[in-house]
């Protein structure tokens, strides 16, 4: 989503989130209790999987406005 939480730490389509603050992510489940229990503009590192690289980016949470 144009200027979301997830454009502006500079993550791409196909990035996969493997951790949150050091906490592993198994599905979106516990990504998304993760991201709900920070709460509205806090500060998460996150690991990604980018193709065959591991890299580290930061995110802060904000409330999502309505898609159309």
């Amino acid at each position: 989503m144009p200027d979301s939480p997830a454009e502006r730490a500079v993550m791409r389509r196909g990035d996969v989130i493997v951790a949150v603050n050091n906490q592993p992510i198994q599905d979106g489940s516990k990504l998304q209790a993760l991201v709900d229990r920070a709460g509205l503009n806090q500060v998460l590192k996150l690991k990604i999987q980018r193709s065959d690289r591991l890299l580290e980016l930061t995110v802060q949470t904000a409330q999502m406005s309505n898609a159309s």
